[in-house]
């Protein structure tokens, strides 16, 4: 079996938004560049990024970057549908770490930090933000089939909150920054 796989998630629409905040700049990139960038720096597993929501654009913006593709035709059922797509794809890894696209403070450091420990322990591990906790959050491969039954727009809170015993945190206090309105672009300034 492989080690961890790196989940990113950039299928969605951006319904709140009402445009893709994959494809918003920051720093010169587009979000999802960005993120996968910051994600391959931390060397700690084999990336997937999961999209759905205007495929061609998103491949654009990932030219050049090491990954492995997974399409979502069911998108637009929620976060969920692409948490299962990715899961699916990395049935054959010891471990996988959920990331989203829009939080503008995750460093290379924060991801290898749940990775490395979730591989050490075993155990689901999550950040803890200033108000709330949340991705990335990295699972075990014992917990891939209870992820493959995940519906709606939830995510993976539901598998977090069931094993609430087994979570460990670390933390990431800007983790809850992220773009989902339109009042949220001066973040990208």
């Amino acid at each position: 079996m492989k080690k961890t796989a790196i989940i990113l998630l950039a299928a969605g629409l951006s319904r709140r938004l009402g445009q893709p905040k994959q494809l918003l700049q920051k720093d010169g990139k587009s979000l999802l560049r960005r993120t996968a960038e910051i994600i391959l720096r931390a060397q700690v597993g084999d990336l997937f990024i999961v999209i759905g929501a205007q495929p061609d654009d998103m491949r654009r913006e990932l030219k050049g970057v090491d990954y492995q593709e997974v399409v979502n035709g069911t998108f637009a059922e929620g976060m969920s549908s692409s948490i299962v797509a990715g899961a699916r794809a990395a049935r054959d890894y010891t471990g996988v770490l959920i990331c989203l696209c829009d939080q503008i403070y995750l460093t290379d450091e924060v991801v290898k930090t749940v990775v490395l420990l979730g591989e050490k322990t075993g155990k689901i591990v999550r950040c803890r933000y200033r108000a709330g906790a949340g991705p990335p959050v990295y699972f075990p491969a014992v917990y891939f089939s209870e992820l493959l039954l995940l519906e709606g727009d939830t995510g993976a809170a539901p598998v977090v909150k069931k094993h609430r015993d087994s979570v460990l945190e670390i933390p990431f206090p800007q983790g809850d920054t992220d773009i989902d309105r339109p009042a949220d672009l001066y973040l990208l300034d």
